[in-house]
């Protein structure tokens, strides 16, 4: 399993964050090869507490790789769309599960 992990902050709020995510980001990725999951975290604790995390899981390394090639007009577009309302990606981390 393969799996990316975005953080986001938001000077605004959440809530159209969570609006994109339910309608646009969650098909986008969705629709690839490979693609496993996709969940949303809010971070309850630490130096990020009030953040929110979008992991999004794949078979393995080629199928995300792939999908990023094959999605990435419309990830743009979201990651702006975003922008525009005050929500910023922090930070991307890409795992591999080894167990």
């Amino acid at each position: 399993m393969f799996q990316q992990v975005t953080r986001f902050s938001s000077t605004k709020g959440m809530e159209v964050g969570e609006k994109i995510y339910r309608e646009k980001a969650k098909a986008m990725w969705g629709n690839q090869p490979g693609f496993h999951s996709m969940s949303m975290f809010n971070i309850d604790e630490g130096d990020h507490k009030g953040q929110r995390m979008v992991v999004i899981r794949f078979k393995d390394k080629a199928s995300l790789d792939k999908a990023r090639e094959a999605v990435a007009d419309q990830r743009e577009a979201v990651m702006k769309e975003l922008n525009e309302a005050g929500i910023k990606a922090e930070e991307v981390i890409r795992l591999e599960q080894i167990d």
